[in-house]
């Protein structure tokens, strides 16, 4: 988190625990219950996920990213990785209860993290679809997330419901995305846009897509084409970033509910990139 001001990076440290680590040394392990989130301070740490009878590596990690965040925002979720130590290093080790404090007592450290969280997942994400979209083909695999209802019902608020066909694109290829798609329940499919081609059961609905693209500013490489009626709020982009970097409970609870769903999002793309034509020295490469 090194894009974090002095100011929040004090408050942090008044409530996180500091540890070491060595080479080989496992940090989380996948489906564990375990939820503090870790914040890499000194060394490089690789994110290994397990497909069938694969184990590849996804990423590899540097000082200042985030360790564990989709168990550390929901806890209803087993860690979905696996991440261990490349050379020896030291982590700071946030923990529930002390974020919970930090809600009530430092919100404005609250909402620092959560955003440089959210920026680090846009660009993992931002890496990913580039490397799906450069593959030949995007196979017809099912990688599907979707949001609670609870925490969608943010994000539905922002803009009017339209009605959404079976064939309707939802998100195109754009160099500069105007709007976030907040559907209902439906199945999404993430392809490469032109002919008819295999493409990923990426959503169930209800979901937010293009959140990464239109926050970020960046371009889109995949569309998102509707294959069952729904509905659609289609919220401007600047729209959506002032609600959701907005002060109090609300924008809080909109990020907190982000940070998941990103996160599952995240999780998909790498199954779909591994069920790929592309070869495990290109996933390792992320």
């Amino acid at each position: 988190m090194a894009a974090l001001d002095p100011t929040t990076f004090v408050t942090l440290a008044d409530a996180m625990e500091f540890r070491v680590f060595r080479d080989g040394e496992r940090l989380l392990s996948a489906h564990s219950l375990d939820r503090d989130m870790l914040i890499l301070l000194q060394g490089e740490a690789e994110v290994w996920i397990r497909r069938d009878a694969r184990r590849v590596k996804v990423a590899t990690l540097g000082p200042g990213q985030v360790i564990g965040e989709i168990s550390f925002f929901n806890q209803d979720h087993p860690r979905t990785a696996d991440v261990v130590a490349r050379r020896e290093g030291a982590v700071a080790v946030l923990g529930v209860e002390a974020w919970k404090r930090l809600e009530t007592s430092c919100p404005d450290a609250v909402k620092a993290v959560q955003r440089q969280v959210l920026y680090e997942l846009i660009s993992r994400v931002y890496v990913v679809s580039r490397t799906l979209a450069r593959a030949a083909p995007v196979v017809p695999v099912v990688h599907s997330v979707k949001m609670d209802l609870v925490s969608w019902r943010h994000f539905e608020r922002l803009a009017p419901a339209e009605p959404l066909r079976a064939g309707d694109i939802v998100l195109p290829v754009t160099p500069r995305l105007t709007h976030v798609a907040v559907v209902g329940p439906g199945i999404y499919v993430l392809e490469r846009p032109g002919p008819p081609s295999p493409g990923m059961v990426f959503a169930e609905g209800p979901a937010v897509l293009g959140w990464g693209a239109a926050i970020a500013g960046e371009p889109t490489f995949l569309q998102v084409r509707c294959e069952k009626d729904s509905t659609i709020c289609r919220v401007p982009a600047e729209q959506f970033r002032e609600a959701f970097f907005a002060d109090g409970e609300r924008g809080r609870a909109m990020r907190r509910a982000m940070v998941v769903h990103a996160s599952l999002q995240l999780a998909a793309l790498n199954g779909a990139l591994l069920a790929t034509t592309v070869d495990a020295g290109t996933v390792a490469a992320l």
